[in-house]
């Protein structure tokens, strides 16, 4: 018997609850909120970037990051009605959305004027503004299948059952032995003591006296 290994079905892992959403869309919307403001105040002073950029103000980051928890959460929400396995398939379109959202930034970097308020953005901008969304989907993703995952039973000690096993064979083992030695004392107990070798009664004589 395979030991360590999860009997319940791959649907079971899927399931999810969804009254928690709310609590794991505040968490993940402050941790990536958080995150990101992080990495714009490290990035401003360790980095030649400047803070007053449109993307690297104070607000910009932590309004996306609150918007992009809350996008997640309604197609979390949403797979969970109407797929089989919403986990996956999550996990999946947000790796497909991460990777789409640094498209944006590969055409700012290669226009020769780049839209209104990011004039004047360079590599390190832009890196920067990927790193973000990193930080986001980092945050935001594993926060919520976590949160919202219903809480596993506890599992049965695969040591216990192995104990239990062996606590039944030993009594069974003692059982047939008393069967046995409780069978041997009654044969003893009936056998007639008074029988001769031959297997036949003897009677005594007593003599007659005159």
């Amino acid at each position: 018997m395979p030991v360590g290994t999860s009997s319940a079905p791959l649907v079971d892992r899927e399931q999810l609850v969804l009254s928690r959403m709310p609590f794991a869309l505040a968490i993940a919307g402050l941790l990536a909120a958080l995150g990101n403001s992080l990495l714009r105040l490290g990035a401003t002073l360790v980095i030649d970037v400047d803070p007053a950029l449109l993307p690297l103000r104070l607000m910009p980051p932590i309004v996306v990051s609150v918007l992009a928890a809350v996008g997640a959460a309604l197609v979390l929400s949403a797979l969970h009605r109407w797929n089989s396995r919403p986990v996956h398939t999550f996990t999946v379109v947000a790796v497909v959305v991460l990777v789409a959202s640094f498209i944006p930034l590969a055409v700012i970097g290669l226009v020769d004027e780049p839209p209104a308020g990011l004039s004047g953005i360079d590599v390190p901008t832009l890196t920067v503004l990927g790193l973000m969304h990193v930080v986001a989907f980092a945050t935001i993703v594993p926060t919520l299948i976590r949160l919202t995952r219903p809480t596993p039973a506890p599992d049965r000690p695969a040591s216990a059952d192995t104990d239990a096993e062996t606590i039944s064979a030993e009594a069974g083992t003692t059982e047939a032995g008393t069967a046995v030695g409780g069978d041997t004392t009654v044969e003893q107990a009936v056998e007639p003591n008074d029988q001769s070798p031959g297997g036949h009664r003897t009677a005594e004589t007593t003599p007659a006296r005159d």
